[in-house]
């Protein structure tokens, strides 16, 4: 158990940076994604909490339901910050 840090920029309306609680492991990644794209996986998936797959900072990155049998799955690639 752990925290992960979010930081989202947007230039239209500033930056916003916030932890959140999480459960993971392996090392560190730092990964970027377009926040668009990102809130329409959130906006379908329909469960408090998901899990997030992710490689490394280039990778694309798996998000799916947590908690649940769904196999609705998404992939989304990262961008580079």
């Amino acid at each position: 158990d752990g925290r992960v840090e979010v930081f989202v920029q947007n230039p239209e309306v500033g930056d916003f940076n916030d932890e959140v609680d999480a459960e993971y492991s392996g090392e560190e990644v730092k990964i970027g994604f377009s926040i668009e794209y990102l809130i329409d996986v959130m906006e379908h998936i329909g469960t408090e909490k998901v899990i997030i797959s992710v490689k490394d900072g280039a990778s694309p990155c798996v998000i799916k339901p947590d908690g649940t049998k769904d196999e609705y799955l998404n992939i989304i690639m990262p961008v580079r910050i």
